[in-house]
């Protein structure tokens, strides 16, 4: 479930997938991630996620 928020978070955010800190607080109170887990999924997410996105355009 968490990871599905935050996969829905990219997607409306892909031009700019940097989530600034009030967006990473919501997502902490959302998810019960730590601020450390939703930091490293956002960079596993913009390198891995984010170039497939692009290619099956």
């Amino acid at each position: 479930q968490a990871v599905a928020m935050m996969l829905d978070w990219l997607r409306n955010h892909k031009d700019n997938p940097y989530p600034n800190d009030d967006e990473k607080a919501m997502l902490i109170k959302q998810t019960g991630l730590t601020i450390n887990q939703i930091n490293y999924w956002f960079t596993n997410a913009r390198r891995r996620i984010l170039p497939k996105w692009a290619q099956c355009k």
